[in-house]
């Protein structure tokens, strides 16, 4: 047994752990003793020492909104929630705090998603190449070197 939070009986309960063999879920099934609603599923035991799911949910955080498109929840369509994400990913060594986390709906977070695996891992080469070009420039001729950033600034507006 184990106490759990029952959002059925919105209290603290007690829950029983059962034994689930007609699941994928291996670790079995908490469900509450009172009303005999599921609750989560267990841990496997080939999954036991990985990382916790995440503590933070954007009702804890108090935001009811997407911080990226700016919709409501009750505006978002159907199959869609808000999720947390986390700016400075955990497992590259980001914290697991509210300064850590956006509160994305399901579209923007899978956008984000997107964007950092296109960005950073299909374009590393280009990136790698831009800044080789730079350090080459300033070796050559530094006073070309800052035109050259000039010119880029202006043309990107900065």
């Amino acid at each position: 047994m184990k106490i759990l939070f029952c959002k059925a009986c919105d209290a603290e309960r007690q829950h029983v752990l059962t034994d689930r063999p007609d699941t994928p879920h291996g670790g079995g099934e908490w469900r509450c003793h009172d009303c005999g609603r599921h609750h989560s599923w267990a841990k496997k035991e080939k999954n036991e020492g990985k990382r916790e799911k995440n503590k933070h949910t954007p009702e804890s955080l108090e935001i009811d909104f997407c911080q990226m498109c700016g919709r409501k929840r009750n505006r978002l369509v159907t199959n869609e929630t808000l999720e947390v994400h986390h700016v400075h990913e955990i497992a590259k060594g980001g914290p697991d705090t509210p300064e850590n986390i956006w509160v994305l709906c399901t579209s923007c977070h899978s956008l984000v998603h997107h964007q950092r695996t296109y960005l950073n891992y299909h374009h590393a080469a280009l990136w790698e190449r831009y800044e080789k070009i730079k350090q080459h420039l300033w070796k050559v001729d530094p006073v070309e070197y800052q035109a050259v950033l000039a010119e880029i600034r202006e043309l990107a507006g900065i």
